[in-house]
């Protein structure tokens, strides 16, 4: 079990839907449920931004948004994370392999060593979603958990933040990270 101090770093590349997932988290649990509408009118975040979620009364949790933009510098925001939840825009096939290599990339740094790891598959309700066969062979997960080691997992979600299915999935994986 981990800190609730140390955050879930939350990381794709640019246009996977990170933003609109961790509004989708936050209005969970605000109100313990999915809201059918959440407002979907999200910019590309260019900086960092930082989502809480309550657990109980006196304990949250925190959730640590790197922009794609600022891919240079995820390596740096690794060191006091707990977990990476990594989102991939499953309905993308020109982004997939950019996706899959930053992903791999990030495998390989030590500090990565250990950590859970969440793949989201987002964008499952797209009108022409790529086959999830092709998205794990792309990603090469075997690759991955060897590289993170024994004490490391990853773990894939098919999900979609625009429509919420699922989202109580990865609050939940979240939660198990810091055994709450």
């Amino acid at each position: 079990m981990v800190e609730l101090s140390s955050p879930v770093l939350v990381l794709g590349v640019g246009g996977a839907g990170k933003s609109l997932l961790l509004r989708r988290l936050h209005a969970l649990a605000k109100t313990g449920r999915v809201e059918p509408h959440v407002d979907a009118d999200v910019v590309p975040s260019v900086g960092v931004d930082i989502v809480n979620l309550a657990i109980d009364k006196s304990r949250s949790l925190q959730l640590k948004e790197v922009g794609g933009a600022m891919m240079p510098l995820w390596p740096m925001y690794l060191n006091g994370a707990a977990a990476l939840a990594y989102v991939v825009d499953a309905s993308d096939a020109f982004q997939l392999a950019a996706s899959a290599a930053a992903f791999h990339h990030l495998c390989d740094l030590p500090s990565m060593r250990g950590k859970p790891v969440l793949i989201v598959w987002n964008k499952r309700d797209a009108p022409c979603p790529l086959p999830r066969s092709e998205t794990e062979a792309a990603f090469d997960l075997e690759r991955a958990r060897t590289a993170l080691g024994v004490e490391g997992s990853v773990t894939t979600l098919d999900a979609s933040a625009l429509s919420g299915k699922n989202v109580a999935d990865a609050m939940r994986w979240m939660r198990g990270i810091y055994g709450v």
